[in-house]
């Protein structure tokens, strides 16, 4: 999170992926931050798959809405 807050997008991406191939899916915020990172890079596809999945996985945590409406912004700029 803290490479994601300093703007280390590329640090950022390397360290949740390596996260989440470590805790094989046991932290779904992993993918709500994966989102977040993608979405910096510009990469709206990869960024919108991410936050569904977590939206999947954590419909009711805090996080939720914040996703949902970072996923409408990412499909959004897709469809443009």
């Amino acid at each position: 999170m803290a490479n994601y807050n300093l703007g280390k997008f590329d640090v950022a991406e390397r360290d949740v992926r390596a996260e989440m191939k470590l805790d094989r899916g046991g932290n779904p915020r992993a993918q709500y931050l994966l989102g977040l990172i993608l979405i910096a890079r510009k990469d709206m596809a990869g960024g919108a798959a991410a936050l569904r999945i977590f939206i999947a996985a954590a419909p009711n945590a805090p996080d939720a809405e914040m996703a949902k409406k970072q996923l409408s912004r990412a499909e959004g700029l897709l469809g443009q």
